[in-house]
């Protein structure tokens, strides 16, 4: 796999909450600026995820940095790469709109029930060992004082996050903070080097994926996000 920032333990409790959302259809956000929306089938030597086609889908989506979009059979996704994830995403978001582009813009989540795709309870249940390499000092970065800055945020509505990969998470309300993750709410996503904003329900960044954050007024976040027809 490709070099990668060291997010520390921060990657390692994503993964912990990705092994007990085996079955779900999620987005994942990699620090190279690519998105992948797919159901997340299994955990490989605790660190590679295999996404999967929803079911009745063609492929797993995969959206580059440039913009560019393809359908793969399966994905596997290096999760000591991963800047974040949106969970429990419709399965039928593609279905209805002109073009397969325009879809691709207007990801949403539902607090729907997981989707089963084919993975048995004992694999939900056996939870791999997470190997993460750190820096000889543990952490890639001061994370106590990013998480001393954002504390002060915390309840915040018009919270602004730029992280590795070039993704921007505008707009949103900051609802939680835990140790080494961040949990927003009410979210405009902007893509790499696209200026068209999809509506996710809620994030998890990882904090030591965060280059910058920032507040929004009220006036600035209340531009309609961009919808299917």
């Amino acid at each position: 796999m490709s070099q990668h920032p060291n997010f520390g333990s921060g990657s390692r409790k994503i993964i912990e909450e990705l092994c007990r959302e085996l079955g779900i259809s999620m987005i994942l956000f990699d620090a190279g600026g690519t998105a992948y929306w797919g159901i997340l089938s299994r955990i490989e030597d605790g660190r590679f995820a295999r996404l999967t086609p929803p079911p009745g889908k063609r492929g797993v989506v995969v959206i580059a940095p440039n913009g560019d979009f393809y359908r793969e059979d399966f994905t596997i996704v290096d999760l000591c790469n991963i800047v974040g994830k949106a969970v429990n995403v419709i399965p039928d978001i593609f279905d209805g709109c002109k073009n397969f582009r325009k879809a691709a813009l207007t990801l949403g989540i539902t607090d729907q029930s997981p989707i089963e795709n084919s993975v048995t309870m004992d694999e939900k249940l056996s939870i791999p060992t997470v190997q993460v390499i750190e820096d000889n000092d543990g952490e890639p970065r001061g994370r106590d004082d990013i998480i001393d800055q954002l504390c002060f945020f915390q309840g915040q509505n018009g919270f602004n996050a730029r992280t590795w990969g070039g993704f921007q998470f505008t707009c949103s309300r900051l609802v939680d903070i835990e140790d080494c993750l961040i949990v927003l709410t009410d979210v405009k996503l902007r893509l790499p080097g696209d200026d068209e904003k999809i509506f996710l329900n809620t994030v998890t960044l990882v904090i030591n994926a965060i280059l910058s954050f920032g507040i929004s007024s009220q006036e600035e976040c209340d531009d309609d996000c961009h919808s299917c027809p």
